[in-house]
């Protein structure tokens, strides 16, 4: 990592550098990626309400109910340049679920990811053993895959479905059934 400059924005906007980084057994403080694609997932009659009145009769009930999103491990591969963090590739992997993402955070606090939740085979069979129609988010192995954007000021940053990705994927699922 190197920059120069004399004020903190001088600095911010010259530094330069690259890297990688692995982490293990951490989490995303304060925000559960999990619970909040599922249950803003309106496309599937039963799905939210299933979420919200019978987690307790799940499997993965910590996994819903935890505020943070854990993980197992956590690689980073990145580059600062222009008052920003370009991550070309974030991965977080859980034994029930994996996230992969790219995107970019700047110094000011704003940040900028698209992503891919991949919910596990035994997860994904149980929830769509619950919700049936959330099958068509099922890849060849069965694991629901959820498209996902991940914009806004990082302090209040949700991740939602990326609906436009999500209706490719749609399409795509039933175009091979057909």
């Amino acid at each position: 990592l190197s920059g120069s400059g004399s004020q903190l924005p001088q600095i911010k906007q010259s530094l330069k550098g690259e890297g990688s980084l692995v982490l293990e057994n951490g989490a995303l403080k304060n925000v559960n990626v999990l619970w909040e694609l599922l249950s803003q997932i309106t496309l599937f009659p039963g799905l939210t309400e299933f979420l919200q009145q019978h987690t307790a009769e799940t499997p993965f009930e910590e996994l819903l109910k935890d505020p943070h999103t854990s993980f197992e491990k956590a690689k980073l591969q990145l580059k600062i340049e222009n008052g920003r963090a370009i991550f070309d590739t974030v991965s977080l992997q859980h034994e029930a679920y994996s996230l992969f993402a790219s995107g970019a955070a700047d110094f000011e606090g704003g940040v900028n990811f698209t992503g891919n939740l991949k919910i596990h085979q035994e997860m994904s069979e149980h929830l769509i053993k619950k919700v049936r129609e959330v099958m068509i988010l099922a890849n060849r192995r069965g694991e629901l895959e959820i498209p996902f954007l991940y914009r806004g000021p990082l302090a209040t940053a949700k991740p939602w479905p990326d609906v436009a990705n999500l209706a490719r994927q749609v399409v795509s699922t039933q175009s091979a059934e057909i």
